[in-house]
């Protein structure tokens, strides 16, 4: 359960973080820049602003395959460069936060001891091959 919380407030702090710290401390004034001017860093501002969008962008690009991927259960047939590390960080923690539910109800469930199959073959009569005569085998 717990493994699941952090994995939500990862996924919560890295799609909608990102966006909250850009438009809070990055650079919006986009009209006050001047290219030619030696000692302008809003220039660098800019440009620093303009990356951050850019990597969130290519995150939420890799969070939104991997969960499709993840709800459909058909993997992804194309592959774009500089996906790997997201798509794998994005893998993991949907598959924390989908599949720690299942592990939980399954700690939950009672154990049954032998399962089903093998409790069927155990209790099948005997008596054909007992007698000496030919058991058919089932197919």
């Amino acid at each position: 359960m717990m493994r699941r919380v952090l994995a939500l407030i990862a996924v919560l702090a890295m799609v909608a973080g990102p966006p909250f710290l850009l438009l809070a401390w990055g650079f919006t004034d986009w009209s006050t820049i001047t290219l030619w001017s030696a000692t302008d860093v809003r220039v660098l501002l800019g440009a620093l602003t303009a990356i951050g969008w850019l990597a969130w962008a290519v995150w939420m690009l890799a969070f939104v395959l991997e969960l499709g991927v993840a709800l459909s259960g058909r993997p992804v047939r194309f592959t774009l460069p500089g996906l790997a590390l997201p798509r794998a960080v994005a893998s993991a923690l949907i598959t924390a936060l989908l599949a720690s539910g299942a592990a939980s109800m399954a700690q939950a469930a009672p154990a049954t001891g032998t399962p089903a199959h093998l409790v069927a073959a155990q209790e099948a009569p005997t008596t054909a091959a007992s007698e000496g005569q030919p058991v058919a085998l089932a197919q």
